[in-house]
């Protein structure tokens, strides 16, 4: 930025609040030395003064104009209505001064010394001390025109709100133009409105309750709102109807609009001349540059909502379970998630297991088992959320009843957090871990994901079917016990890949394709009842099943925005 643009900004920011009588003392006293101290700051008040105060005339003059809630402050009207004052105003007639050459001799006369005052410096002395008593009025009548309609109330990513390519450095936004150039910003309008804004956007904020978006995206939640808040695109204008909605705006003039909790109204612009669209729950619509509109479903993950950005703040923080809970909403915009065991409890119904993966649409959900008790909730990772703990001599499990979308021979990513301990008494001792995911049924398995069968620590995964035998192992591998661990492998049908916390440990050139099977998911232990060795005995925190292959970068991510 150069110089003059940066005084230029200071000037205007400072006579902004000025004129809002909002300014300190020490921005008085800052603006008060940029003008006596800088003749291109002073001209600079002496316009800004100027203008305002025809815009305060013409606002007087004519009611109709003045700022209200359906109104764009300096909106068309306005602007038309300057146009006309300016062709119709009174003609001011300036002396043309000649210059001193051209003046006729006069002869000398001697007469007494009197002061002398010259008319221009009188105008402009009469002009200054106008100008300061239109500012003293000014600060007291604080016109609606320089009330703020908006406020930053956060800001993260780093991120960039420009106006006029100024970085604002001021919370209190007003009408005029922005640009967010990178990260996220929360901004709370006065008439109630809620948005969050993603970067790249270019938006016009228009009044308190109408936002203008040229191109980029957000999402608004709209509550106790005096008036319908609205956002505007090129062809078309969302009007909430007390709802929580995202808009996307593109740069070839498509819009789409998503709905996530109660109902908007799409309404084309007055030109387009096609009739609204209501959209509820759970739909969205897209329009073309025409304006034409297309309906569909809504997609709440397309766009960073309030809670989100609740859980990205306190990420930045430093939170760990938020900052694992951000990385819940990044995975879960993968198309290829096919499963997603938080091991949150659910009160309601702490028998079963809950898969959160989108795709699944509330389905593949687990059912709780065991012969003699149930895996039981305890802590987890963090005090903000639960494990389930399964006892190798209750014979316990978790089942997840057969599905074609969980039936896979590859490629396929699975990734477990585990937490071994000691094996009861009656068992053999050394023997930790067992069987993490079982996928199969009469020695046909699409996957078996264990660590520690047959009293060796390894990870292992195997896969079985028509004969046809696929089983590799990670070599010795001894995790420390009472520690919470990541455990992941990758198959592409032609190599396998283990890793350990996030880190790759062995790559194994393994070909198998078989057909798979139709069989329940098992978590925790298999099919079979009677090997005690095949019964996990620990904690599982997190199960999540792919169906790509993630890369050694993501599972690295996994982890690390995993770990406790």
């Amino acid at each position: 930025m150069s110089t003059n643009e940066k005084l230029l900004y200071t000037m205007r920011y400072l006579i902004s609040k000025s004129l809002d009588g909002a300014i300190t003392e020490e921005e008085i006293r800052r603006l008060d030395r940029l003008i006596i101290e800088n003749s291109q700051a002073r001209a600079y008040y002496v316009e800004y003064l100027q203008i305002h105060t025809h815009l305060r005339k013409l606002m007087q003059q004519n009611p109709e104009l003045k700022y209200g809630e359906e109104t764009m402050i300096l909106d068309a009207q306005l602007w038309e209505q300057l146009a006309r004052h300016e062709r119709t105003a009174e003609m001011i007639a300036v002396e043309r001064l000649r210059p001193v050459s051209e003046e006729p001799a006069k002869p000398t006369v001697s007469v007494p010394l009197k002061p002398k005052v010259h008319t221009f410096s009188l105008y402009a002395a009469i002009g200054s001390a106008a100008a300061f008593i239109l500012l003293l009025a000014y600060v007291h009548l604080r016109p609606m025109i320089f009330r703020p309609v908006a406020v930053v109330t956060d800001q993260i990513q780093d991120a960039v709100l420009l106006q006029s390519s100024i970085p604002c450095v001021d919370p209190e936004l007003y009408p005029g133009s922005y640009t967010l150039a990178r990260g996220l910003v929360e901004l709370a309008f006065v008439d109630g409105g809620k948005v969050i804004v993603e970067a790249p956007s270019e938006f016009v904020i228009e009044n308190a309750s109408k936002i203008y978006l040229l191109k980029g995206q957000l999402s608004a939640l709209i509550e106790n709102t005096r008036v319908p808040f609205i956002v505007r695109t090129l062809n078309s204008k969302v009007v909430d109807l007390g709802t929580e909605f995202g808009v996307r705006a593109n740069a070839d003039g498509t819009m789409e609009a998503h709905v996530f909790q109660g109902k908007v109204r799409l309404e084309p612009q007055e030109h387009l001349r096609r009739p609204a669209l209501l959209l509820e729950s759970g739909q969205a619509a897209r329009a073309d540059s025409a304006g034409v509109t297309t309906q569909t479903e809504a997609d709440p993950l397309r766009f960073v909502r309030h809670q989100e950005f609740t859980v990205k703040k306190q990420a930045a923080k430093g939170s760990a379970y938020c900052r694992w809970q951000e990385l819940v909403y990044q995975i879960h915009r993968d198309p290829a998630l096919a499963a997603h065991y938080t091991f949150e409890q659910d009160i309601r119904r702490s028998d079963r297991l809950k898969n959160q993966a989108p795709t699944a649409r509330g389905q593949l959900n687990g059912i709780l088992e065991g012969q003699e008790s149930r895996p039981q909730w305890v802590p987890g990772r963090w005090p903000e959320k639960t494990a389930l703990f399964f006892d190798r001599s209750a014979v316990q499990r978790v089942r997840i009843p057969a599905d074609w979308r969980l039936c896979t021979t590859g490629p396929i990513t699975l990734g477990a957090w585990i937490k071994m301990e000691e094996a009861p008494a009656d068992f053999i001792s050394g023997m930790y871990g067992g069987i993490i995911l079982s996928n199969g049924k009469e020695d046909n398995y699409n996957y078996h994901f264990s660590y520690g069968l047959y009293y060796e620590n390894h990870m292992m995964i195997y896969m079985r079917a028509q004969g046809y035998d696929f089983h590799t192992k990670r070599p010795d591998l001894d995790l420390t016990i009472d520690q919470w661990h990541f455990l992941s492998v990758t198959h592409d049908n032609q190599q396998v890949c283990f890793y350990v916390d996030g880190k790759p440990m062995k790559t194994a050139k393994k070909s198998f394709a078989g057909a798979p099977v139709f069989a329940d998911l098992l978590i925790g232990g298999m099919e079979s009842w009677e090997q005690p060795k095949y019964r996990f005995h620990g904690l599982i925190d997190e199960v999540m099943i792919f169906n790509r292959i993630l890369s050694d970068a993501e599972i690295q991510a996994l982890y690390e925005s995993g770990k406790p």
